[in-house]
């Protein structure tokens, strides 16, 4: 999307991959380990979020919509704007749930909950 100056704004996945995740008070919550892209629309949908052994388990990941990220520059990090314990009660499931035929359900699943959310 362009910015206020008219000029695109990019940013290569290899930054973005293992960057990490902050609630708006600073709480660090995880780390990004994928990013999801619809094939056919080619938008990014989310960042696959790992929240450390505390939450994540049997393989479980979290997706959370792009949309609701906000990039920290000077980190190098990202804010969300939920905290540890909203996104610990998100529709989780393992890399494959994400991204096979039926990945759909997971990803209808997270982006309604992220929308009760904001």
């Amino acid at each position: 999307m362009p910015s206020a100056n008219k000029q695109v704004s990019s940013i290569r996945a290899s930054t973005i991959i293992g960057a990490g995740i902050s609630s708006p008070t600073g709480e660090s919550i995880g780390n990004v380990q994928e990013l999801i892209i619809d094939d056919q629309s080619e938008e990014l949908l989310f960042a696959v979020v790992s929240f450390g052994a505390a939450i994540v388990a049997n393989d479980n990941y979290y997706p959370v919509p792009w949309r609701t990220l906000e990039r920290d520059e000077e980190n190098g990090s990202y804010m969300v704007p939920f905290t540890r314990d909203q996104l610990g009660d998100a529709p989780s499931g393992s890399m494959q749930d994400m991204t096979d035929k039926n990945g759909g359900q997971l990803r209808d699943a997270a982006q309604e909950f992220y929308r009760s959310l904001v």
